[in-house]
């Protein structure tokens, strides 16, 4: 949505959301959060976790939302790719930002 020409979704794609209140959870496969990079920096960019991570959930802005019920096996495709460049051979976040091109192609 950050490429789209719509200003007023682009406006939306900006715009952060305030932290939930926090919960102690431990990650494990299939659990659903908002991406954040500190407190009330969440925007429309959702993860799933893909196993255990002792890492995650400590944080306000890593309070899960969700939880895949069923289907975790088509889940698994979106990670065929790996992780982000330079650990795997994923997309490259800033070029997604970029424009339509890169994912294009």
């Amino acid at each position: 949505i950050t490429y789209s020409d719509d200003q007023e979704l682009k406006k939306f794609a900006r715009q952060t959301i305030p932290d939930d209140p926090k919960k102690n959870s431990h990650f494990r496969p299939g659990l659903i959060s908002f991406a954040g990079n500190g407190n009330n920096s969440r925007t429309s960019q959702l993860f799933i976790s893909y196993g255990s991570a002792p890492s995650l959930g400590r944080e306000k802005w890593e309070t899960p939302i969700g939880e895949v019920i069923e289907g975790m096996e088509n889940v698994d495709k979106f990670y065929s790719y790996g992780e982000m460049p330079p650990w795997g051979k994923g997309p490259q976040q800033g070029k997604i930002h970029g424009g339509p091109a890169y994912i294009e192609e």
